[in-house]
């Protein structure tokens, strides 16, 4: 079926991961006789599978591509080739052959009975088989010649680049024209008469096609001397002038340059203070006293909201690992307004199934707040910021998530032990459901 699959849509055999994988797909929801006419989807699941959700396999779709995009004029859609159903997510995936990016999207609209890399091959090879056979594009031309005269077939070149050919005078042919293209002319002789009754003589007429660039000649070229051979040479190519051929590597620089495109706030420029970047480790973090005294009052907090408690290092279980992020508020002239550290845990190290189930997570829609905000406004309430510290740090988990303990902060006497969380933490999937 996989080979089905990929010769349907003309993929190249590179593709047959997504092939095999549709196919195992489609398998395991079609009934077997091996289990009594009944799909392995529904011995495993319980349920019985969902065939109106089924496409063919790299036909074209249309994803939804909004949240991938990085600005409002973009594209909202754009055309790809349905690879195969995701596993993971409930959605499909979709390849984009101009820049070679899957996308997993839910909302696709597809057309199933058209295969952009089928009609693609399919241009091409109509091409190259029209080329190859050019002559029989012209067998029903009748050539206007009557069967009472006698020819012969003296070979005229024609050359489209006549500025660098001197002919001699030749009184019988009208003059030769630039866009002339290289052909055979018959002119009319009363020797070496050829019948066009006679079988053996057979005509060739070749199709008209976009002639190359031919190269020009620098000696003169007699057109009635067949013993006359051209010297040629080569047009050699415009070469190009990069900016390593002439010393220039880096563009100009001005006082500020790497501050300027290091940053989203151009007006970090104008300030005259020292700029500060986060720092890359925790190393140098620990170092400077406003960073260590940051990170000294998150991890209060944690402590404070009984995120973790030490326990053994169990066996054969998956332990998170985390890392210290540092982040710097700025006011608009670029000076520092306030220092951030989180300890935030490496989600993407989870495994789906036991570490975490359901990742999705209540979302306030800005409808809501303009329509809260409208109410106010009308019935003259007063309106009150509220920012809630370590609003990540509330929320119960439900699932048994072990983590190492924090860089810096190890206990002495338990260095082996492990954090059992009870409560969520940056970077874990399902932080933002909890």
């Amino acid at each position: 079926m996989g080979l089905t699959l990929l010769a349907q849509a003309c993929l190249q055999n590179c593709y047959w991961v997504d092939a095999f994988f549709t196919s195992v797909y489609l398998i395991n929801r079609l009934p077997t006789k091996v289990l009594n006419n009944i799909t392995p989807y529904f011995v495993l699941h319980k349920t019985m599978p969902r065939y109106f959700d089924q496409r063919t396999f790299g036909c074209a779709c249309y994803p939804y591509l909004r949240s991938y995009e990085k600005y409002k004029l973009a594209f909202r859609s754009m055309q790809c080739i349905f690879l195969r159903y995701s596993s993971q997510q409930k959605g499909y995936w979709c390849l984009d052959f101009a820049t070679v990016r899957v996308f997993i999207s839910r909302h696709v609209v597809f057309y199933k009975d058209i295969f952009p890399h089928l009609d693609k091959n399919h241009s091409s090879t109509t091409f190259a088989s029209n080329q190859s056979s050019g002559t029989t594009l012209f067998s029903n031309i009748v050539p206007l010649i009557s069967h009472t005269q006698h020819f012969n077939f003296t070979p005229l070149i024609i050359i489209t680049n006549s500025s660098a050919i001197e002919s001699p005078p030749y009184t019988e042919s009208p003059p030769l024209q630039p866009s002339a293209i290289a052909t055979l002319i018959p002119t009319p002789s009363s020797t070496n008469h050829v019948s066009l009754s006679d079988p053996s003589f057979c005509p060739t007429i070749s199709p008209v096609l976009p002639s190359p660039v031919l190269p020009s000649f620098t000696n003169h070229v007699s057109l009635t001397d067949p013993g006359s051979s051209p010297a040629m040479s080569p047009i050699l190519p415009r070469q190009m002038v990069t900016r390593s051929q002439i010393g220039s590597l880096k563009p100009k620089e001005f006082p500020g340059f790497k501050t300027f495109y290091s940053t989203r706030h151009p007006l970090r420029v104008l300030s005259s203070i020292v700029i500060e970047s986060e720092p890359t480790c925790f190393t140098k973090a620990i170092s400077n006293p406003y960073w260590k005294a940051t990170i000294g009052r998150e991890f209060d907090a944690l402590l404070a909201n009984n995120t973790w408690s030490l326990c053994p290092r169990p066996l054969h279980t998956h332990i998170v690992r985390n890392k210290w992020v540092y982040k710097l508020k700025r006011h608009p002239d670029g000076s520092i307004d306030n220092y951030k550290a989180r300890l935030v845990a490496k989600g993407f190290e989870q495994i789906p199934s036991i570490d975490y189930f359901d990742t999705f997570s209540p979302v306030l829609k800005p409808t809501t707040i303009r329509l809260i905000l409208s109410l106010a406004v009308s019935v003259k309430w007063n309106i009150q910021q509220l920012d809630v510290s370590n609003a990540f740090l509330h929320g119960i988990l439900d699932e048994v998530i072990y983590m190492k303990q924090p860089k810096g902060y190890k206990y002495h006497t338990f260095p082996d032990h492990v954090c059992y969380l009870h409560k969520s933490i940056y970077g874990l999937k399902q932080a933002p459901r909890a």
